[in-house]
């Protein structure tokens, strides 16, 4: 099933719920409500998502950010954003001099 589906599962240690988080074939966004500041730093350098939100709800994402999940939630690059831009385009650097005479 894809859609508006949300789990709220209570824990009773971060390494429970990171674990959980990380458990699963999927990535594409996890959230933590909490007010350690210690918590929020292991979890957005742990979790396996392609979108972590702290203290807000995981439903959608902002046109300027990518958008994207990892693991089975992967699929080709991140939407939307920089890393849109840059997946869909390709630099080149140019070197002009001024011209002689």
């Amino acid at each position: 099933m894809f859609g508006p589906v949300t789990s709220l599962y209570p824990f009773s240690s971060l390494d429970e719920a990171i674990e959980r988080a990380n458990g699963v074939e999927f990535g594409l966004s996890a959230a933590i409500f909490t007010r350690s500041l210690h918590a929020v730093q292991r979890f957005t350098s742990e979790a396996e998502a392609g979108i972590l939100r702290v203290n807000s709800p995981t439903p959608g994402a902002d046109v300027h950010v990518p958008f994207g999940g990892i693991k089975g939630s992967g699929w080709g690059p991140h939407e939307q954003g920089r890393a849109a831009m840059e997946f869909y385009t390709e630099l080149v650097t140019v070197y002009q001099d001024a011209p002689l005479g």
